[in-house]
């Protein structure tokens, strides 16, 4: 019997006990080169899939294995509450369901006891709740219907987390947040938050940081978006194909040739960008003839219309270049961007408009805390200064925003796993007593736990780097 006959069995055996009424998308679950060669390219812990816009329609799950959770959590971050799934494991369909009966029915027990902690990659089919239920989602998460339109609100389902949680995990999914209005549970007030226009005056916004600024609960809000550009004049506010034409020499020169392109390295894609807020459209733009003996990378805010990082270096075939050169430049600029990206959320005060993002950073609250963490002596512009037995004067000591951005990568590549086989730049000092002057050493398996301290981290969650609600 194969496995799309299988399927149609369990469907219809659920529907005769009442358990399922679905709309069966056409599927098939050969086993063929073709689905082989699907899985195989999903990694561990990911899923591809096209979720239909209806719910209770059954469609196809390709994934690359891992809890039950991370499988839940990965659909509910694209909008899905899981409600019924089956996996084809031994040459039988084994389904489960999530809200239609208890965890103890046998169906369920059944399942959980083999696949709670690992359902095997492979092709599942999967369908979705009615209604996504807020209480359900992992601290974090979010599932909303962002709307295409800016100022206008929408409603969403959030899992409980900080504001900074909140703004960021709409980042990610495009939009930057002008407001939130979120209804107290206990005492029926509405409270609401405005970033950037008046219709929250400042006394309301107080009100609404002094009580969910740290933490806003599970439960449902409406929010808007933002185009920052309404901020600025045009001239800052510009595209990528008139942005390049600025660059006539130097490093950027070729970028008037190039493509800006949303094509990330796969780890970058599938590790970072969902957990890194940041503005939207950020782009890359790749030209490997200027080959400088050592890989560049520059972030180009300029503006905040599409930022984009600009790379640079050798052969990118070469798979050891994109191990340890590109894929560390992409993630430092992204953190860089994700630093520009706090800065933009302040741009409605004036008395932001006259910084930089590292003058920025270093009046912040956020920069302050990561300044008095590290112990910086001092700070003055782009040079600063540790006392000379810090382990962070091998990386970057002379900025803490330059700093922040490599802990930051540091984070990510270690969530990658690729932290043991990664070949850091680190700064050394030949002459430490006397200067500050430097040259870059390469060196391979550190010790990260050195530099991310459990503060560090602490540090990095809260101000940068969204937790992975996945896990």
């Amino acid at each position: 019997m194969s496995p799309a006959e299988l399927l149609r069995r369990a469907v219809a055996l659920l529907v005769a006990i009442g358990l399922l009424a679905v709309s069966v998308a056409s599927v098939s679950a050969d086993n063929g080169d073709e689905e082989t060669a699907v899985v195989a390219a999903v990694q561990s812990a990911q899923l591809t899939a096209d979720i239909p816009d209806g719910y209770e329609i059954l469609f196809p799950i390709e994934w690359g294995g891992g809890s039950l959770r991370r499988l839940i959590g990965k659909l509910a971050g694209r909008g899905c509450a899981l409600d019924m799934l089956w996996v084809h494991d031994r040459g039988e369909w084994n389904p489960y369901s999530r809200y239609r009966v208890s965890p103890d029915f046998p169906i369920n027990q059944q399942f959980l006891q083999r696949y709670e902690q690992d359902v095997p990659a492979g092709t599942l089919y999967a369908t979705c709740a009615d209604q996504p239920i807020a209480q359900d989602l992992q601290p974090t998460q979010i599932v909303a219907d962002v709307s295409e339109e800016y100022d206008t609100m929408f409603e969403l389902h959030w899992g409980g987390g900080s504001l900074f949680h909140l703004k960021g995990r709409l980042a990610t999914m495009g939009c930057i947040v002008n407001n939130i209005s979120f209804i107290d549970p206990d005492t029926d007030t509405e409270y609401t938050y405005n970033q950037y226009n008046t219709r929250s005056n400042d006394r309301t916004n107080q009100r609404f940081l002094q009580r969910y600024e740290h933490f806003i609960p599970a439960g449902e809000l409406s929010a808007d978006c933002y185009e920052v550009c309404t901020l600025f004049n045009t001239a800052h506010c510009i595209s990528f194909e008139e942005k390049r034409h600025h660059y006539d020499g130097g490093a950027f020169s070729s970028i008037k040739h190039s493509t800006c392109t949303n094509d990330f390295l796969p780890e970058v894609q599938n590790v970072v960008l969902p957990l890194l807020p940041m503005k939207p459209d950020v782009c890359v733009v790749r030209d490997f003839t200027q080959d400088t003996g050592t890989i560049g990378g520059y972030a180009v805010p300029v503006g905040v219309s599409q930022p984009f990082i600009f790379v640079h270096g050798s052969d990118p075939t070469n798979d050891a270049y994109l191990t340890y050169t590109a894929l560390h430049t992409e993630v430092h600029e992204l953190c860089h961007i994700n630093q520009h990206w706090h800065w933009v959320q302040q741009l409605s005060r004036k008395s932001y408009h006259i910084y930089r993002t590292s003058q920025y950073f270093n009046n912040s609250e956020h920069g302050q805390a990561f300044i008095d963490l590290i112990g910086f002596t001092s700070v003055s512009g782009n040079r600063s200064t540790l006392p000379q037995n810090s382990v962070y004067r091998d990386i970057y000591s002379v900025n803490p925003l330059e700093l922040s951005a490599e802990l930051c990568t540091m984070y990510l590549i270690e969530k990658m796993g690729l932290e043991s086989i990664y070949e850091y730049q680190i700064y050394d000092y030949p002459n430490r007593n006397t200067t500050n002057d430097y040259i870059r050493v390469p060196r391979r398996n550190i010790d990260v736990d050195v530099y991310l301290t459990p503060e560090v981290r602490e540090w990095l969650e809260t101000y940068m780097i969204l937790p992975d609600v996945s896990e």
